[in-house]
């Protein structure tokens, strides 16, 4: 045995001799055999030093110990385990779309045409977003305090509209601590994405108001009122098409991937086919709660 390695860590090292033998059996466990090349894998695995003998039994050990509590885990039946039942077909469906789908897929490129009318066709996905910011006033309300809510709402609005120090306003009337410590200036509202600050219908006027000065409000929530008012807009802009060709070739093959996952799927119907429960499929569907209206967004806070 010591020969034989010796031998085979030689191959191994320097390269010589018949490279069959890295399918060599250099051990078995009940009956499945270990190959050399399964023991130099486990050796580049675990990080071993490549270039002597002790990797190489260590390598070894750890290839055997893998086979060992294979096979016990194989007798207690394991193998029958639902989530690893599950896991091995999932190791066979990634398998099998990368020997069906993603190899044959390589070899697929738009054509510039192809490209070109992509992004004629969806000139909104390549556009930077509007951005605008300007002023905000909350005025929180509890229960029942609505009217007062609005009245308040209303004389802040008409002041906010004739100032050019939207600040003053804002120190006068407004509930949230942090606008009166900074004016109530707001971060850039971004097309297309959540504030982190303020509830969506805030965000969505403050984008919609078109030249500086503009105002817009009450914006009612569940617990408060909004006033904005615009101090700086930036209106979407196009991008261009040599910025966002690479993108648009990236899509093209997800697209085409995905027809053809969808094709081999049809195709295997044909060989397994497929018959949906509809009647057991609408039974676990939930069941609405009838509980009332959904709770109160959570930007608004008393």
């Amino acid at each position: 045995m010591q020969k034989k390695f010796s031998f085979l860590l030689a191959v191994w090292v320097f390269g010589v001799g018949d490279f069959n033998l890295f399918s060599t059996e250099v051990a078995k466990v009940g009956e499945t055999t270990i190959s050399f090349d399964a023991v130099q894998q486990t050796i580049a695995r675990q990080g071993y030093n490549l270039a002597d003998e002790a990797s190489l039994r260590k390598g070894l050990d750890e290839a055997v110990r893998f086979e060992l509590l294979a096979a016990e885990a194989k007798k207690l039946g394991l193998e029958n385990d639902p989530t690893i039942t599950r896991q091995i077909k999932e190791l066979l469906v990634q398998r099998l779309v990368t020997e069906k789908i993603d190899k044959p897929l390589a070899s697929y490129r738009a054509t510039p045409v192809e490209v070109q009318a992509y992004f004629a066709a969806h000139t909104n996905d390549f556009r930077r977003p509007a951005l605008a910011r300007g002023t905000v006033i909350t005025i929180f309300f509890g229960q029942g305090a609505e009217a007062e809510a609005q009245s308040k709402a209303a004389m802040a609005l008409q002041e906010l509209k004739a100032t050019l120090k939207p600040d003053a306003v804002v120190r006068a009337y407004a509930d949230d601590p942090g606008e009166k410590v900074n004016g109530g200036m707001s971060n850039f509202f971004i097309e297309g994405e959540q504030s982190r600050r303020y509830p969506q219908p805030v965000a969505d006027a403050m984008l919609g108001l078109k030249l500086r000065g503009d105002t817009a409000g009450p914006i009612a929530t569940p617990r408060a009122l909004y006033l904005i008012k615009l101090a700086e807009r930036r209106d979407a802009q196009p991008m261009p098409y040599e910025q966002v060709k690479a993108e648009i070739y990236k899509r093209l093959q997800h697209e085409q991937r995905e027809k053809m996952l969808a094709a081999f799927c049809e195709d295997l119907k044909k060989e397994f086919p497929v018959t949906v429960n509809e009647a057991r499929l609408k039974t676990a569907l939930p069941k609405p709660t009838g509980q009332g209206a959904p709770p109160p967004a959570p930007f608004d806070s008393p």
